[in-house]
């Protein structure tokens, strides 16, 4: 990879000189209302969505012969439960929050094939089923058919004391429970902990006070769950990959930026031992507890690097690191010496008045920490590393090239096949390749959803056999359409897709190339 060497300006350089003072943020703990759309019919309090969006602790229980999801720690922590339960089918689990584990049972009301509404939770660790009290889920919603039943409750929020490495503190977690029952054979039973607290506190940055919050990510308790490890997720669909991180750092949190599901997940700052917060790079200390949280400006080496889009956002990994980078003016953005990878990025275009002021420019990038979708005069494009995207290396001082964003490779491929041998129907879907070799997830134009694309498959001679317009998927671009297969198949089919992407370019002169045995089903 080609480096370039550019002469930065004064005030960038000293922006991003290091000055020994460290800031230190005492963080009090707040707590969330219980919210489900399962069982609350007000909309969603948009006042704590940034505060809400954490994963689940899940667990799995396989329920059969009373068995747990760790059968072993739950015979060693627990020594007295109920002579009997409501349901012979009682489904007995483990949970971690802080330091220690917790064991509960989740019990229908009745026989048969009923929701999990009941659950006893060994509040108090002492090893006792009997004596707390039992709580009962909001209201259960069932679902079923001719094969399986499908069960959901909600349970209200659980306010609880836990323990992190010999201090004790408060903390609470919503719970969510579905089970699935076939007509035969043995049901399953999942358990979604999520964290139902935050912390928040106050730090000088750059001279300013700002408001920070420190989410549990994860739901497990801790606050200091620190990027550690470039330990990859890799999903079947292109190859994409999804770097395990673990809390997140949220800076002045912008409420609107949450109105949107989807945005969510590019929300906040991955919790690392390096973080960039409003244009400076600072170590990180935080105490498991989360109630202290120290930053000092780091004396890491920087280098920068570049990119063909004015507008991004990319979250990138290397070693045991995990940043955030983002431009507004197509200006080189710093990043510390080392080896880098790109984990997921948003490519965007805005139609704004043109500024010349210095400010106005850098008060926009800081805007673009949080990314709301949907906006008129804004387009976008959401995408994933692959595992075939490029590592890159920065060096002190220099710039060097970050690919990815446009221009994009519209692609077809075969998901399925499926039917009788005649007539026999194939499952077609596009992808949308970057120049990084990241998938595209979504793509938003003037923040309405890109134009359905237009695709036509002929034979290798040049004779038309179909033609027509991509639906839309479900939570990714996955446009797709169904093709009911001649009963003699050519050698081979050729597919020509037109993707309309508004301000990015797409490259799809190259048609897609069908071979008859990937049409098998």
């Amino acid at each position: 990879m080609k480096d370039k060497f550019w002469l930065l300006p004064a005030a960038v350089v000293a922006l991003f000189s290091p000055v020994a003072r460290a800031e230190t943020a005492l963080l009090e703990l707040r707590f969330l209302d219980l919210w489900d759309h399962a069982v609350d019919s007000r909309a969603e309090p948009l006042s704590e969505a940034p505060y809400r969006n954490v994963l689940p602790q899940t667990v799995h229980i396989d329920v059969a012969d009373g068995g747990a999801n760790d059968e072993d720690v739950f015979s060693r922590i627990v020594q007295k439960e109920p002579d009997s339960y409501s349901s012979e089918d009682a489904a007995r689990g483990v949970v971690t929050f802080g330091s220690q584990p917790y064991a509960f049972v989740l019990v229908r009301e009745g026989q048969g094939r009923d929701a999990y509404r009941r659950l006893h939770f060994d509040l108090n660790r002492n090893g006792d089923l009997t004596d707390d009290k039992v709580v009962e889920a909001l209201r259960p919603d069932s679902r079923t058919d001719a094969k399986v039943s499908s069960n959901h409750s909600t349970f209200p929020r659980i306010d609880l004391e836990i323990d992190t490495e010999g201090v004790e503190t408060d903390y609470a977690f919503s719970l969510q429970v579905a089970n699935t029952q076939p007509r035969t054979g043995n049901g399953h039973v999942y358990a979604w902990f999520r964290a139902a607290v935050y912390r928040q506190g106050a730090v000088k940055l750059n001279g300013k006070l700002t408001r920070i919050v420190v989410l549990d990510f994860n739901s497990n308790g801790r606050f200091d769950d620190v990027f550690v490890s470039a330990e990859r997720i890799v999903v079947a669909t292109e190859k994409r990959i999804y770097p395990e991180t673990g809390d997140k750092i949220l800076i002045d949190p912008d409420q609107e930026a949450f109105a949107s599901l989807y945005a969510r997940a590019y929300a906040g700052v991955p919790l690392s031992k390096l973080v960039e917060l409003e244009g400076r790079f600072y170590d990180l200390k935080i105490k498991g507890t989360g109630d202290r949280l120290t930053l000092t400006p780091s004396r890491v080496p920087i280098g920068y690097v570049a990119n063909a889009a004015q507008e991004f956002l990319a979250l990138v990994y290397g070693e045991d690191r995990c940043l955030k980078i983002t431009a507004s003016n197509g200006q080189p953005v710093p990043l510390p010496v080392g080896h880098w990878r790109l984990a997921s990025c948003i490519v965007s275009h805005t139609i704004t008045p043109e500024t010349s002021n210095p400010a106005d420019r850098a008060e926009q990038r800081i805007r673009m920490m949080n990314l709301p979708y949907g906006i008129a005069g804004r387009s976008q494009v959401y995408a994933q590393a692959t595992v075939d995207s490029p590592e890159i290396e920065v060096f002190e001082g220099r710039t060097v090239d970050f690919p990815f964003g446009p221009p994009y490779v519209a692609s077809m491929h075969v998901s399925f096949v499926y039917g009788k041998p005649t007539p026999r129907r194939a499952s077609l879907r596009m992808s949308l390749i970057g120049s990084g070799m990241e998938a595209c997830n979504r793509i938003a134009v003037n923040g309405k959803t890109m134009p359905d694309p237009t695709f036509t498959i002929r034979t290798k001679a040049g004779e038309c056999v179909k033609q027509g317009l991509l639906m839309a998927g479900c939570d990714t671009l996955s446009r797709y359409c169904f093709w009911k297969l001649p009963s003699t198949l050519e050698e081979e089919y050729h597919i020509h897709v037109d993707v309309d992407a508004g301000p990015f370019e797409v490259r799809d002169e190259q048609d897609s190339v069908i071979a008859a045995s990937q049409l098998q089903p």
